[in-house]
């Protein structure tokens, strides 16, 4: 037998003994219906628009989120110019949406006007279901479960 089918067969041996080592562990498979996954504290799931103290949205309508957006999938829909500037529609499509949490970070309101969740259970068949607007942005994202089943 030469080197090279000593070395071969040792590495052989080893990747047989691991896979025999893991075949008699516990399985560590999530069964998902089932049982849910918690969140880490730092997760970034769905985001959603916030309010103030009386109900009222924190967005400034200044756009910076959908500035800072690096696919672009946030749109701003805004009337009036300067301070008086209100917000109409707020629109984001997770069906292109990151994750990254920039749109959050470039917020200027103080206590950010939007924010990242822990949800993260918002799969769908349908595309035109991973538009968000503005009244689903609102909405807890507990609501947004007991919506998505169907």
């Amino acid at each position: 037998m030469g080197l090279v089918q000593k070395v071969l067969m040792k590495d052989l041996l080893i990747g047989l003994r691991r896979t025999v080592t893991y075949n008699y562990q516990k399985a560590i498979t999530m069964q998902y219906p089932k049982e849910k996954w918690t969140p880490y504290p730092r997760f970034r799931g769905v985001i959603r628009l916030t309010h103030d103290e009386e109900g009222n949205l924190k967005c400034i309508a200044c756009g910076m989120c959908a500035r800072a957006c690096p696919v672009g999938c946030i749109t701003v829909k805004t009337e009036g110019k300067g301070k008086e500037r209100k917000l109409v529609d707020f629109v984001i499509d997770f069906g292109v949406c990151l994750f990254c949490g920039l749109c959050v970070e470039a917020c200027p309101v103080k206590g950010k006007a939007i924010e990242m969740t822990s949800y993260y259970e918002a799969a769908t068949y349908d595309r035109n279901e991973m538009i968000f607007d503005i009244n689903k942005l609102q909405a807890d994202y507990k609501a947004w479960e007991r919506s998505f089943k169907k």
